[in-house]
């Protein structure tokens, strides 16, 4: 998505997303413009056409080892290389043995603000970016009497020190808001990204299901939805939240799974402390999270 967004509002003159790493290339997450790469004869000359003509190389998680033989093979150049680490698989030792194997020449390291500068301390924090058409030209619709829609989307479940969704705890709340007459639970999986995009606009709420002190996409997407964002982020993610957009502290309603059921009920209640949540939610996400913003703050990045 950060490709898209800095050749969209016009921070990079051309910007190409070649997906080489970490997740199966089936996966359509990151981008629906991204480019599946492998280690073929005729992508790897469309590689070089484009490497070519590139000012600067960004590499997110991980590199193969047969595109950083391309690199080394073609040459660094006057190109700065980005390193990114946002989310791997699995949680091993980066591949910064691997690229100093080939001398690649990093002239930025940076950590996505979420768990991972606990990690990488010395990494500069920067934001992630949500840019897809439904979340920035949202639905607009009409806070709705009756049940409170709550919307659950469970995703990759990796277990991590820092990234396990879902446990006893928070499966137990899940079944407790369930059987809450005043709420309408609404959990959709292996659904398409811009499919959960639109459904996400009539929800009321929008509920992360990490569970160790941290946050994903999940709760950007429902800020910029314009819902309640309920999730478990502790003192120091939020903290690197507003270090990576260089913002106030996002308007999460943060709770341990215990409380949810709870929190959910009052909310059900409460219609108009409701509707002043969601207009906040949205409101941060204009003036802080916009894609053209986030796409801003890497050009700086770039151009240093």
């Amino acid at each position: 998505m950060l490709s898209d967004a800095l050749e969209a509002f016009g921070h990079a003159e051309r910007s190409i997303h070649f997906r080489a790493g970490d997740y199966d290339l089936s996966r359509n997450i990151t981008s629906p413009e991204s480019i599946p790469l492998a280690s073929k004869d005729r992508d790897r000359q469309f590689f070089e056409a484009v490497y070519a003509d590139s000012d600067v190389v960004h590499i997110h998680n991980f590199a193969p080892q047969f595109l950083l033989n391309w690199i080394a093979e073609l040459g660094f150049g006057s190109r700065k290389f980005v390193y990114q680490i946002h989310s791997p698989l699995l949680e091993r030792p980066l591949f910064d043995a691997l690229a100093e194997y080939h001398g690649i020449p990093f002239h930025h390291k940076l950590s996505i603000g979420h768990f991972h500068p606990r990690q990488n301390p010395s990494y500069e924090v920067v934001p992630n970016c949500l840019y897809r058409a439904r979340y920035s030209r949202p639905l607009t619709l009409q806070l709705r009497e009756g049940r409170l829609v709550v919307f659950y989307s469970p995703s990759t479940a990796i277990k991590g020190r820092w990234t396990e969704k879902s446990n006893d705890a928070f499966q137990n709340a899940i079944q407790e808001i369930k059987i809450n007459g005043r709420i309408q639970l609404e959990t959709f999986e292996k659904v398409s990204p811009q499919t959960i995009a639109s459904y996400r606009s009539m929800a009321d709420v929008t509920i992360d299901e990490v569970v160790t002190g941290s946050y994903h996409l999940v709760s950007y997407e429902g800020l910029a939805a314009g819902t309640a964002v309920v999730n478990g982020a502790d003192a120091f993610s939020l903290a690197t939240f507003s270090m990576a957009f260089k913002s106030p502290t996002p308007p999460f309603l943060v709770t341990s799974p215990g409380k949810r059921p709870a929190l959910l009920h009052e909310l059900s209640i409460d219609r108009s402390r409701l509707a002043e949540i969601k207009r906040t939610s949205r409101d941060f996400f204009d003036t802080w999270m916009n894609p053209d913003r986030v796409a801003s703050i890497f050009g700086e990045i770039y151009a240093r």
